[in-house]
C-alpha cells in the first residue's frame, strides 16, 4: 500500500514522498525476512552495483573539507540505499502489484496535471498572462522542477501506451486511457522539456508504431492515439508560445560564448540552456584535469566549491550566495550526472554508474516483452546526459524505485 502512495505522490512536493519512504523503511525493517534478504542480494547483484555507488560518495565525506555540504549530499542520495535493498532485493512483486504501481502513479501524473492546468487558468483569468500555463510557472505550486515532472510524465504516457494493463483500463474503459493520454501529452509539452519533446518525437512515437506493426493492436486504436498526438504536437509548434520560444532561443545565442575566458561583462540573458551547459561541461573537466581528480574525485563536499572557485577565475560577477542579481552559475551543478560524479568522487564510480546504466540491456531479449522498461531506462540515460539527476531527490527517488521494481519483479519472472 505504501508503495502505491509512493508513486502517486511523486510529481507533488517531495515532503510526501519522504514522509513515504520513511513509513516504508519502518514497515520493510519490522517485517522483511533478512536471511531471505541476503540471498535474494546474492541473486540480484545488480544492487550491490547501487550500493556501491552510495559507498563512494559515504566515503568521500572523510577526505571532503566541508562536511555540512557532504552530509546534505548523502542524504539527498539515500533512496540509492535504500530502495534497491528494500524493493529491489526485499521484495518480490508479482505482475498484479506491479501494475497497481503503475496505476497509481498515472494517476498521480494526471492529478498533478489537472491541478497545475486547472491552477494556471484560474490565475491567468485575472492577470491574462499566458505564461502562467508553461514551463516552471505551471508546478510552481509544488516547489519542484519542470523538467523532472515532464520526466515523469514522458514515463506515464509511455505505460499509458505500451504497458499491457490488465485490470485497468480494458473494454470500453480503453476511452479513459485514451483520454488520460491526451491530458498528460497536453500537460508534458506544457511542461517545455526540450529533450524530452526531442527523445518523443525522435523515439517514442517509432517505437510505438514500430510496436504497432508487430502486435496486434486495433486500428481504431491506432488512428485515435496518432490523431491525439500529431494534434497536440501541431497546436504547440504553429503558434507562437513559450515552448517553441524555447527551441527558437537555441538556434539564436551565440555558441562562442562556452569559450570564452572573461565572463565579467556577460549577462544572464546572453546563455541559453545549452550553452550554459556545455560551459558547466568545460569547467568540470578543467578542474578535473588541473586537480586530477581522476581517480577520488574532490569529494561530495568540496566539488561544489572547486566549480565556484574556477567561475570566480573566469570573472563572473556576483559569485556571493544571497546577493542581489546572484551568478546563475553559482553553486551550480554540472547538469551531467557522469561528470558530476566524476568530479565529485572519480573515475570508479563513473564505471559502477555505466554498469547500473546497462546491465537491464543484456536481458534484452527479456526486455523485449516489456516495453516499459525500454522507455523508462532509455529516457532516464538521455536526462542524465543534460542534468545531474542523482544529485536531487527527485531523480534520486523517480529513478531508484523504478528501477528497483524491475529488479523486484525481473528476477520471480513475472514482469
Amino acid at each position: 500500500m505504501i508503495l502505491y502512495v509512493l508513486a502517486f505522490v511523486l510529481s507533488f512536493s517531495f515532503y510526501y514522498a519522504a514522509v513515504s519512504i520513511m513509513l516504508l523503511t519502518l514497515v520493510w525493517l519490522f517485517s522483511t525476512d533478512y536471511k531471505q534478504l541476503i540471498s535474494n542480494i546474492k541473486e540480484r547483484k545488480i544492487v550491490l552495483a547501487f550500493v556501491g555507488y552510495f559507498l563512494f560518495f559515504a566515503i568521500s565525506y572523510f577526505y571532503s573539507t566541508d562536511k555540512a555540504q557532504s552530509s546534505f549530499d548523502l542524504q539527498t542520495k539515500t533512496s540509492l540505499l535504500l530502495l534497491p535493498i528494500i524493493i529491489g532485493a526485499g521484495m518480490n512483486l508479482k505482475k498484479e502489484h506491479i501494475e497497481k504501481v503503475f496505476f497509481s502513479f498515472v494517476l498521480g501524473i494526471t492529478t498533478s496535471a489537472i491541478i497545475s492546468i486547472a491552477r494556471a487558468y484560474f490565475e491567468w483569468k485575472t492577470t491574462h498572462n499566458t505564461e502562467v500555463f508553461f514551463y516552471h510557472n505551471l508546478v510552481s505550486q509544488y516547489d519542484t522542477n519542470a523538467v523532472y515532472v515532464a520526466l515523469y510524465c514522458f514515463f506515464s504516457i509511455g505505460l499509458l501506451l505500451f504497458y499491457n494493463w490488465s485490470n485497468f483500463f480494458k473494454g470500453r474503459l480503453m476511452i479513459i486511457r485514451v483520454a488520460l493520454l491526451g491530458l498528460q501529452l497536453t500537460y508534458f509539452l506544457l511542461l517545455s522539456s526540450r529533450m524530452l519533446i526531442l527523445l518523443m518525437l525522435a523515439f517514442m512515437i517509432p517505437y510505438f508504431l514500430f510496436r504497432f506493426l508487430h502486435q496486434k493492436i486495433s486500428k481504431v486504436q491506432l488512428v485515435g492515439l496518432t490523431v491525439i498526438i500529431v494534434l497536440t504536437f501541431a497546436s504547440i509548434f504553429a503558434f507562437d508560445n513559450p515552448v517553441r520560444d524555447r527551441f527558437e532561443d537555441v538556434l539564436k545565442k551565440d555558441m562562442t560564448i562556452v569559450t570564452l575566458n572573461d565572463y565579467s561583462n556577460v549577462k544572464e540573458e546572453n546563455f541559453s540552456n545549452v550553452t550554459l551547459r556545455l560551459f558547466l561541461w568545460r569547467v568540470g573537466i578543467e578542474n578535473v584535469n588541473q586537480n586530477n581528480l581522476w581517480l577520488t574525485g574532490a569529494g561530495n563536499g568540496d566539488a561544489q566549491d572547486l566549480q565556484n572557485e574556477k567561475f570566480r577565475a573566469y570573472k563572473f560577477p556576483n559569485m556571493v550566495e544571497g546577493s542581489a542579481n546572484q551568478s546563475p552559475v553559482f553553486n551550480a551543478n554540472l547538469h551531467n550526472m557522469l561528470l558530476q560524479t566524476l568530479i565529485m568522487v572519480g573515475l570508479p564510480a563513473v564505471i559502477l554508474l555505466l554498469i547500473i546504466f546497462f546491465t537491464p540491456f543484456y536481458h534484452i531479449n527479456r526486455l523485449a516483452i516489456q516495453p516499459w522498461f525500454v522507455i523508462f531506462h532509455i529516457s532516464s540515460f538521455f536526462f542524465m546526459m543534460q542534468e545531474s539527476m542523482l544529485q536531487t531527490q527527485a531523480g534520486t527517488v523517480y529513478y531508484t524505485l523504478f528501477y528497483s521494481i524491475f529488479i523486484a519483479g525481473f528476477y520471480i519472472k513475472k514482469i
